[in-house]
């Protein structure tokens, strides 16, 4: 048995495929290819793979990971390979490694960077800094206990506009914070007096660990 991290995308409709779903569907992924997962014991065996930090739905992402733990050690490549010729569209492996003791933990992660396509009016970056430096920023988030105002501002690193109709985010991605570019833009819209952002898409390109690097 032989676990490994691989890298994947989500693109165009899968962008709509739940973090739980997609489990179920890497799980016909690896049948359909003929790569043999380890299987958990007990009455109700289930594959032991797990996606990393969650990805909003309708969210695209070039840097989403699984790990999962195989039967046998084979050539990466050659799994690599099978697993994009049985995965449905929009998802694409791009990498693979073998997990060791010294491999990145999920809660070694700290941010996540996206890249927010808007429509509308956004306000200019002189505003987005004022609105970052204004101290708290209260928006409602749902919680597992119900709905209460959260100060986001902790969790935002960054804002950079790029060109007319685009944003750079870093946000907080970890296990326990995961603040989502769509409260941060809603955010923009209530606080930024000229900020008139009417719809808008969200790709995800990298997640960071605690000093900067890319998680892998």
């Amino acid at each position: 048995m032989v676990k490994y991290r691989f890298k994947f995308t989500k693109e165009g409709d899968a962008k709509y495929v739940s973090q739980l779903d997609l489990v179920r569907l890497f799980t016909r992924v690896f049948k359909r290819a003929e790569i043999a997962l380890t299987y958990s014991q007990g009455f109700n065996p289930h594959p032991k793979m797990s996606i990393g930090l969650p990805l909003g739905i309708g969210v695209t992402s070039e840097c989403e990971f699984l790990d999962a733990e195989l039967e046998e050690k084979n050539d990466p490549m050659e799994i690599l390979k099978k697993l994009n010729a049985s995965a449905p569209i929009g998802i694409r492996f791009t990498a693979m490694q073998e997990i060791c003791e010294f491999s990145p933990k999920v809660k070694d992660a700290e941010s996540a960077i996206y890249t927010v396509k808007t429509e509308g009016v956004l306000p200019t970056q002189s505003e987005i800094d004022e609105f970052l430096k204004s101290g708290e920023i209260n928006v409602l988030k749902k919680t597992k206990s119900g709905e209460k105002m959260t100060d986001i501002s902790p969790d935002i690193f960054e804002i950079e506009k790029m060109g007319e109709n685009e944003l750079f985010m870093r946000l907080r991605c970890a296990p326990n914070i995961n603040l989502k570019p769509e409260t941060v833009v809603l955010a923009m819209n209530e606080f930024i007096e000229n900020a008139d952002i009417t719809d808008f898409d969200v790709h995800r390109t990298r997640i960071l660990d605690r000093l900067g690097r890319d998680f892998s």
